[in-house]
């Protein structure tokens, strides 16, 4: 046995080439958000920007060709799954062809390129999230649609912490975050 307590030699080369490994898959994360100039995560750093996305001045300062993509898309979602679920009871064929269109449109819309009015918007050392969200928490990511699981409030009325990340619950042996 060692002085350390190690029975073995560590593996300390192992466990180096392993540290190396993680950082190059972090890295394979981090590098497209630092090129496109994106929030990259760090120990310390603030996730969510306090100044909020306004999505309506950024739709007003697409071009019309950036607007006229989109807004087929946007409206052949609106379009087609208002459609399906009228439909659904009485034209299960038309139900049918809707939802595929829906699906189709979505998966389209998915694949267009962000603007780069959108992206320069984006840009900065946290993320801006749509104001038309309505509050949401600094520190956790909830809002009123999507509350912390055992429910939460606002602990001000600037309404940009919850009350969960305000109180924390100690940690005892059943609340470990691992």
């Amino acid at each position: 046995m060692s002085s350390i307590g190690y029975s073995d030699t560590p593996d300390w080369e192992g466990m180096r080439e392993e540290a190396e490994l993680e950082l190059a898959a972090q890295d394979e994360v981090e590098r497209p958000l630092r090129e496109a100039g994106l929030p990259v995560p760090g120990h310390r750093r603030r996730e969510i920007a306090e100044e909020r996305l306004d999505v309506a001045a950024l739709w007003r300062g697409l071009s019309d060709d950036e607007r006229e993509a989109i807004g087929v898309l946007g409206l052949g979602i609106l379009v087609s799954g208002g459609m399906a679920s009228r439909a659904e009871l009485t034209a299960p064929a038309a139900t049918r062809a809707y939802t595929a269109h829906y699906y189709a449109c979505l998966d389209a819309l998915g694949t267009l390129p962000t603007p780069e009015s959108a992206m320069a918007a984006l840009r900065g050392p946290a993320w801006r999230i749509p104001a038309d969200l309505g509050p949401v928490c600094l520190s956790c990511g909830c809002s009123d649609e999507d509350a912390c699981p055992d429910g939460c409030g606002w602990e001000d009325e600037r309404q940009i912490r919850c009350t969960v990340c305000a109180n924390p619950r100690p940690l005892d042996d059943d609340n470990i975050p691992f």
